[in-house]
């Protein structure tokens, strides 16, 4: 699949995206805890979407950087002199 939508240049849009969902299929957001609820004013429902959005926000950003942080590397960065 992975070779498919790169040479498709869709690997952003439809690779990543199922990948991520396999993954939280095979490893749900844990349930809340008692801080994060009080936090959201006692309601565990959005307490829960918190936590989902706040994990999925950082898990897109770690994929983000680490594709430009290595696409950035000049191809001389691996010779040791």
């Amino acid at each position: 699949m992975f070779r498919e939508t790169q040479a498709e240049k869709t690997t952003v849009t439809k690779f990543f995206p199922e990948i991520h969902r396999e993954w939280r299929r095979l490893w749900p957001v844990e349930a809340p805890t008692p801080a994060e609820i009080a936090k959201a004013e006692g309601d565990a429902e959005k307490a829960t979407i918190d936590k989902r959005k706040t994990l999925e926000g950082v898990s897109v950003k770690r994929v983000l950087d680490m594709k430009f942080t290595y696409a950035k590397q000049p191809a001389y960065s691996n010779v040791v002199l």
